[in-house]
């Protein structure tokens, strides 16, 4: 086989959106403008990729949607543990506004943490409590 074949065989980076949903309303976002209906993914449809990238093989996964927050998926910490402990997948990564962090349990964010090798962070220094005024408008935590 060829080395650009064999090149392509060889899946550096997957992303795969397990929610679209947001709870910020970020004025640079094209959020408000999505048509599609605002969801988590299922169990099955998840089950099915992670079988399929773990079969392919990649050197990272993105969990991170297009648009969205991936902790307003009330299962995210044990899909992070399903991708980490799939055979075929190296790193597992994920981008968060982290306003939903609470929500977990403290077992559930031990999860989150031994089960992501990077967190990529979008915060707003004490969003609830500035003003819209002290933020610039940009940042406004909000559940739609």
């Amino acid at each position: 086989m060829n080395r650009f074949l064999t090149f392509l065989r060889h899946i550096h980076r997957i992303k795969i959106e397990v929610t679209n949903k947001c709870n910020a309303k970020c004025k640079f976002c094209a959020y408000p403008l999505m048509k599609r209906p605002r969801m988590v993914m299922s169990e099955p449809l998840y089950a099915s990729a992670l079988r399929q990238i773990s079969k392919l093989g990649c050197d990272t996964l993105m969990m991170s949607p297009v648009v969205g927050d991936p902790l307003l998926d009330k299962n995210f910490p044990y899909r992070l543990q399903n991708a980490k402990n799939s055979p075929g997948i190296g790193e597992v990564r994920f981008f968060s506004n982290f306003i939903a962090i609470s929500e977990f349990t403290d077992w559930e964010l031990h999860l989150i943490l031994n089960n992501s090798d990077t967190i990529l962070a979008s915060i707003a220094p004490n969003v609830n409590g500035q003003s819209k005024a002290a933020r610039g408008g940009r940042f406004k935590s909000g559940h739609f």
